[in-house]
């Protein structure tokens, strides 16, 4: 995961939410690359989080991303441990390509 070993120092300002969130965000960007259509499309971003705090991150991820346009999310917190080691989110997402 990235930066799994400097998560713990920084903490308060979500950075495995953040870096996590950006990997995440560079999967739907090769999904829709490989569609043809634009994160536009992205309707539904569905978000597991082992500690929700952690979506502070992921939001600053997107809007670095994307900017203003809108996030369609959902975030849910799940029990400990993550399927990955060093996970904090698992993401769904859906993205309209008609």
């Amino acid at each position: 995961m990235p930066g799994a070993d400097q998560v713990s120092a920084f903490d308060a300002l979500s950075l495995a939410g953040e870096l996590q969130g950006a990997l995440l965000m560079s999967y739907i960007d090769g999904v829709c690359k490989a569609v043809g259509v634009s994160a536009a499309n992205v309707v539904r971003a569905q978000y597991f989080l082992s500690n929700i705090r952690d979506f502070a991150g992921i939001a600053a991820a997107w809007q670095d991303r994307y900017g203003r346009q809108p996030h369609p999310f959902a975030c849910v917190q799940v029990p400990d441990p993550m399927p990955a080691s060093g996970a904090v989110a698992i993401g769904d997402f859906w993205i309209y390509a008609g």
